[in-house]
């Protein structure tokens, strides 16, 4: 069975990229600057669907029904 690449041609200029300075990014609420955690998730996520927050659940059993 081949498997299927999740690779695109990315679509993005470079060459304007490489020539932008740091004074050229416009940091908006919309795209707020990327701190150190959200980059180590991009990259970890990198290819993958966006994974929605966890909620934390507790559940109280009694031990007659784990039996």
């Amino acid at each position: 069975m081949k498997k299927k690449s999740y690779l695109q041609a990315s679509r993005t200029n470079f060459r304007r990229l490489r020539q932008m300075k740091a004074a050229d990014v416009k940091v908006t609420p919309e795209h707020p600057e990327l701190d150190v955690k959200g980059i180590a998730r991009a990259i970890v996520r990198k290819g993958l669907k966006p994974v929605p927050p966890k909620a934390s659940v507790s559940l109280r059993i009694d031990v007659d029904v784990l039996e």
